[in-house]
């Protein structure tokens, strides 16, 4: 049997010294195996055994390198449940091999390539979700510029609507005030008057709701006196509870008091608390306190009307919502744009009621009282769940 060169011989020995686990065998020209060499008796391979015939695949792997001038490498390979190298050194008839066990640095290898293969469509991934990110934010570019557009609209329409609304009703109650100079014993003018305020009280509402969720809506505070708005409250709902049959007090302490509100939002919450008791109250009385302590306007409206259940207490104040059987009249707005306009103005809104028992509006808001005279808010009598609107 002939041998491999000197060459092929250092080579195997060089590769075999960095092997832990290998087997050499040594081929003669029949296919047989002449020696077998393990580096460890723990590893065996079935079928290589000395004089027994080269059994597949090796054989047919052998044969490919016949004629070879280099080593030959099979990396790989498959065999009897293990992964190995197999070098090859061959002439015409003999053949040196050697076979690597690379099974644990194949599954390693196996295990990077998936993790490289996870990693790139992580990747994959991540790019399409980006790109998902920046269609979305575009979308939303554009649709907040949309929306600025139409806040934009919303604003100017509501600014013209103001005007159109406030200038006819303004030129009425004009009107009206020079017609109660020229005849102060007639009281007709005066109730144009209140029933011109009321009307530009339902106007507001109306836009308030609108402007609903604006936050660049100023108020326009200005001196005023309370018995004054007490005294139109009184009047215009007056002629109401006279032909319902209803006693209606309406009063104010300290007498003779200037505060520094927003005047016109004043009367809507008054005129929205005092309508929504007239609506409910069939009999008994609707009474409207209004007292200043430290600098806080607390305004309390009562009735004995039908009262509401417990769990309608926060409903009332949904927009166009009407609490009790066969009550459908007004706007269903005035409540919902009184708890509005108390909280632009930094107050606080409550309710108690039982149903069969009437129903007490309490509003505090804060205001700067111009002149106290002599005398003293007393103390307020009773007690009143507040409720924050935050």
């Amino acid at each position: 049997m002939r041998r491999v060169s000197k060459r092929a011989s250092q080579y195997l020995r060089d590769e075999l010294l960095n092997r832990q686990r290998f087997i050499a065998l040594e081929i003669n020209g029949q296919r047989k195996i002449v020696s077998v060499n393990c580096s460890t008796p723990d590893w065996k391979l079935p079928g290589l055994n000395r004089g027994s015939e080269l059994p597949e695949p090796l054989d047919s792997l052998v044969e490919t390198t016949i004629g070879a001038s280099d080593p030959v490498v099979f990396h790989y390979v498959e065999l009897d449940g293990f992964v190995v190298d197999i070098h090859v050194l061959a002439d015409d008839k003999t053949a040196d091999v050697l076979l690597h066990d690379v099974s644990d640095a194949h599954a390693t290898e196996q295990a990077l390539q998936q993790r490289a293969h996870d990693n790139s469509l992580l990747s994959d991934q991540l790019k399409a979700l980006n790109q998902e990110l920046s269609d979305l934010n575009q979308e939303l570019f554009l649709r907040r510029r949309e929306a600025e557009k139409a806040s934009s609209a919303k604003s100017r329409f509501i600014a013209s609507m103001s005007h159109e609304f406030r200038s006819p009703i303004a030129s009425i109650m004009g009107y009206a005030d020079r017609l109660q100079k020229q005849f102060p014993e007639s009281g007709h003018p005066a109730a144009l008057q209140r029933a011109s305020w009321h009307l530009l009280t339902l106007v507001e509402n109306l836009l308030e709701q609108a402007r609903d969720g604006d936050e660049d809506v100023q108020l326009n505070p200005g001196r005023f006196s309370l018995d004054s708005l007490v005294t139109d409250i009184e009047s215009l709902f007056r002629v109401q509870a006279e032909a319902k049959g209803l006693e209606f007090d309406v009063t104010s302490s300290p007498g003779g008091l200037e505060i520094e509100l927003d005047e016109l939002r004043l009367r809507q919450i008054l005129i929205n608390l005092v309508s929504n008791a007239m609506r409910y109250t069939l009999k008994g009385r609707v009474e409207v306190r209004l007292q200043n302590v430290d600098e806080t306007l607390l305004i309390e409206v009562s009735d004995t009307g039908q009262g509401i259940a417990e769990e309608d207490l926060e409903t009332i104040f949904e927009p166009f919502t009407h609490v009790g059987e066969g009550n459908t009249t007004g706007t269903g707005l005035g409540l919902t744009i009184t708890r509005q306009l108390v909280k632009r103005m930094k107050g606080k809104l409550g309710v108690e009621s039982k149903p069969g028992f009437g129903s007490k509006f309490a509003v505090g808001i804060p205001c700067k009282q111009i002149k106290s005279g002599d005398h003293r808010a007393p103390c307020l009598k009773g007690s009143v769940l507040w409720v924050d609107d935050d």
